[in-house]
């Protein structure tokens, strides 16, 4: 396929078009994408040092920077998401290129460029498409020429790059070995490898031994991750059914013909290049491995309720794999495109037929905005606010109404009973919004202390119920 810079914008355009369009029609489902927008927002309003959570810290601060900019917590991480998921398709074309030549990079950029879960991730407040490109961005700088006067640059902007994706997603944490091992072997500058390890590994080392508690606290927060899906039928699932989970919604997100084109490619990417060509396709196939690894791991795990964009990544270095097995036949324009547009076409018909999460949707629940505004109205400044979980409706609230990182909490599995009862003793919140089939949630804070008052709104299925407290201790 020949390429062109006018080819390629001409690409990129189209991609943060189509994302723009899906933007605007749609907004963030309930949950993590709300929750994002909301941090970010309040880490605006109180910059801090981000040292605790199990999140890691870059995506706060990230979207709090694009909040600089962009005024409306609705937006500022959505319009992060846009500029970064728009970006990453000439980027991708260039790092493919780099590795399996400019014909194999341009159609895998194409079929990124309409890959519905990362079209959609590009346009939902979740940081998994900023994280991708810093991820790819790190990479593509690493893979740069090694000699000449812009050596330094490169490698420190891969550093750069690479400490950003390791502040935004765990699964970045592999650059930490294998960019290392790239530069000590495939490069041959052990000094080199040694020190991009040292300025990668700040953020990691930092988060593993302040948010975690060290290392067994970062395996105690893969375990949180992976026993989170019981909340929702989730359960450890046997070896076969696993790898047909991890296969499957890999497959569904690539689309089914790219998978096993990406196996051939595998092989052929090992066996038909030079020394120097060799180290730069073992590169990208152990990043694709390692993240079908992850994307395996998680499946046992949580079986059903495996989390579709975690298969992100595997399915975006699936991509040019695929394209490298049909690489003899996109010399023809014509015959590139056909093969582009079926590759595409096949992702489309599986998400369709398959119906993964895209993490968005059509609109705001009018019981959340007519919530928001009673809370305007009657809510007095500082007043704290107790949640329950109402199916994560509560974490659209704080992007319609003012509310600081400190002014509520949500009661749900992922909220300890010794977090809510010092929430409860610190803040002495007087507003509880709860809704029926939360009763679980009702009897968690009946056991901290707090009793559950008569309705002062409804609003849908949400209730705004009056919390009772406990008089403060007498002083001594």
């Amino acid at each position: 396929m020949p390429t062109s810079p006018t080819l390629l914008w001409g690409l990129a355009f189209a991609a943060g078009m189509l994302r723009l369009a899906v933007a605007l029609a749609t907004v963030d489902v309930p949950g993590d994408g709300p929750t994002r927008a909301a941090l970010g927002w309040q880490w605006l309003q109180e910059p801090r040092l981000v040292r605790d959570g199990s999140w890691l810290p870059f995506g706060e601060i990230s979207v709090g920077l694009s909040a600089l900019l962009v005024r409306d917590p609705k937006w500022a991480a959505r319009v992060l998401s846009l500029v970064t998921g728009t970006a990453t398709v000439p980027l991708f074309a260039s790092l493919a290129a780099c590795v399996f030549g400019p014909a194999v990079g341009l159609a895998a950029a194409a079929a990124l460029a309409f890959l519905p879960i990362h079209v959609t991730l590009s346009a939902s407040s979740l940081v998994d498409a900023p994280a991708l490109f810093f991820t790819l961005l790190a990479l593509r700088l690493g893979l740069a020429p090694s000699d000449g006067r812009s050596r330094p640059v490169f490698f420190l902007g891969t550093a750069l790059a690479g400490g950003i994706a390791c502040g935004l997603r765990y699964e970045a944490w592999v650059l930490l070995l294998l960019l290392p091992l790239h530069r000590a072997f495939a490069r041959r500058r052990p000094a080199e490898a040694v020190l991009l390890f040292a300025l990668l590994s700040p953020l990691p080392l930092f988060w593993t031994f302040t948010a975690l508690g060290g290392p067994s606290g970062l395996y105690a927060a893969f375990r949180k991750v992976a026993e989170s899906g019981a909340s929702i039928g989730g359960q450890a699932v046997p070896l076969g059914e696993a790898v047909a989970i991890a296969l499957g919604e890999t497959a569904v997100l690539a689309g089914p013909a790219t998978l096993p084109l990406a196996a051939c490619g595998l092989l052929l990417a090992l066996g038909t290049a030079g020394k120097a060509e060799a180290a730069e396709r073992l590169l990208w196939v152990s990043f694709w491995l390692l993240a079908l690894l992850l994307v395996f791991l998680l499946a046992r795990e949580r079986g059903p309720s495996f989390v579709d964009r975690y298969a992100l990544s595997a399915a975006v270095f699936a991509l040019p794999l695929a394209f490298w097995a049909l690489e003899p036949l996109l010399g023809e324009r014509t015959r590139a495109v056909l093969l582009v547009a079926a590759l595409v076409g096949s992702t489309g018909i599986a998400t369709w037929i398959a119906r993964p999460e895209l993490y968005l949707a059509r609109r705001f629940p009018p019981e959340i905005v007519g919530l928001a505004g009673w809370l305007d109205e009657k809510r007095a400044p500082g007043t704290a606010v107790l949640f329950t979980r109402a199916g994560w409706l509560p974490t659209y609230v704080p992007l319609f109404h003012s509310m600081r990182r400190d002014d509520y909490r949500i009661v749900s599995w992922y909220l300890q009973d010794a977090a809510l009862r010092a929430f409860l003793v610190r803040r002495r919140p007087q507003i509880l919004i709860t809704r029926e089939g939360d009763e679980a949630f009702l009897a968690r804070i009946r056991a901290a202390g707090a009793e559950p008052g008569g309705v002062l709104a409804r609003f849908g299925k949400l209730e705004v119920r009056e919390l009772r407290l406990p008089g403060p201790p007498p002083r001594g």
